[in-house]
């Protein structure tokens, strides 16, 4: 290492120009220790280990960003998709059978009756 270095033919580099705080903490990567289920660690890191797919570190941040944007899931758009709800309804009521009545007391009148 030299004692002093000569600046006088240094040139300045082109001014940066910094995104918003908001978008730049959005985007900053922090190191953190979690502890997350064995299953669930390994479904990701299967899901990445598939040729063409992210680091599961990355899909891990992308099912947290999703949920703290609000994002749907595919099962909130199932629940809010009318034909879909049809759909189960109609499958359930194969599986239901015949409504049960409700016994009738002694005496009770019926509604038709006045």
């Amino acid at each position: 290492m030299k004692a002093e270095y000569d600046f006088s033919k240094a040139r300045r580099g082109a001014a940066r120009q910094l995104p918003p705080a908001a978008v730049a903490k959005k985007h900053s990567k922090v190191r953190i220790t979690t502890m997350v289920d064995a299953d669930v660690l390994e479904s990701f890191k299967t899901e990445a280990s598939k040729a063409g797919s992210l680091p599961y570190q990355t899909r891990i941040n992308q099912v947290l960003r999703a949920h703290v944007d609000g994002d749907k899931t595919a099962a909130t758009a199932l629940v809010e998709d009318d034909g879909f709800i049809a759909r189960i309804a109609e499958r359930l009521s194969k599986y239901a059978g015949p409504t049960p009545t409700q016994p009738k007391r002694k005496g009770a009148r019926s509604r038709g009756a006045v």
